[in-house]
């Protein structure tokens, strides 16, 4: 699938802890804004696999398969989707705050809705016994990381849950402020990789049916 993406931070260090190896160089934007390029200045090539839904589907096990299996064929980043909410044989049906393979959904709920800027954390977890979605999110991390592979990480399906603007499957579930709090908490929970580039997209624009852009830079 072609992603409308808009791609507002690339990180492969954000702070000084040492605990886990740095998987590439620290990227950054060309010149020219059209592609990431290495310290020495040599362009990234970026070679994905694309499970938009893994954090919310697949056991550690399969986890493990699949990114042992990318591994194998070349693949240097897979890219997710953190809150997708497609989980229907339906093209087009899909489920709001969906639970992962383990039972935990990914954010606390007010009313039967999702309040996308109170992520739901359980103390206690870790990414081998998770206790809730976001530990189970730092497996798939981890274990990128491990086999010397990039995360390309969307925090939220924006055409799904910001724009809303996929007909009768999205809901605008995401304010500037919780955009805002939501990605201060993804920062903070994940700030002691080196294998993460973070997707502010969804397949849409931030202008597409609205102005969103504030919105993606809050999160940002």
């Amino acid at each position: 699938m072609l992603i409308s993406a808009l791609i507002l931070c690339v990180t492969t260090s954000c702070n000084t802890n040492t605990s886990f190896k740095p998987v590439k160089p620290e990227l950054s934007v060309s010149a020219d804004h059209r592609y990431l390029v290495l310290e020495n200045g040599n362009p990234f090539l970026w070679l994905g696999g694309t499970v938009w839904g893994m954090s919310e589907w697949l056991s550690r096990e399969e986890i493990d398969i699949y990114l042992n299996d990318r591994k194998s064929k070349g693949f240097n980043v897979v890219q997710i989707c953190l809150f997708w909410g497609k989980r229907e044989d339906d093209p087009v049906g899909f489920t709001v705050n969906p639970t992962n393979y383990y039972g935990f959904k990914a954010f606390r709920e007010t009313d039967g809705k999702p309040d996308a800027s109170q992520p739901l954390i359980i103390d206690g977890g870790t990414p081998l016994q998770s206790n809730d979605y976001w530990d189970h999110v730092e497996y798939i991390i981890q274990s990128a990381n491990e086999l010397d592979m990039m995360v390309a990480l969307l925090p939220v399906w924006g055409r799904r849950y910001v724009n809303a603007t996929h007909a009768n499957f999205s809901e605008k579930l995401f304010t500037e402020a919780g955009m805002a709090g939501y990605g201060k908490f993804l920062g903070q929970k994940f700030k002691s990789y080196s294998n993460i580039i973070w997707v502010m997209g969804g397949d849409v624009q931030p202008d597409l049916g609205g102005n969103y852009l504030n919105h993606y830079r809050a999160m940002a």
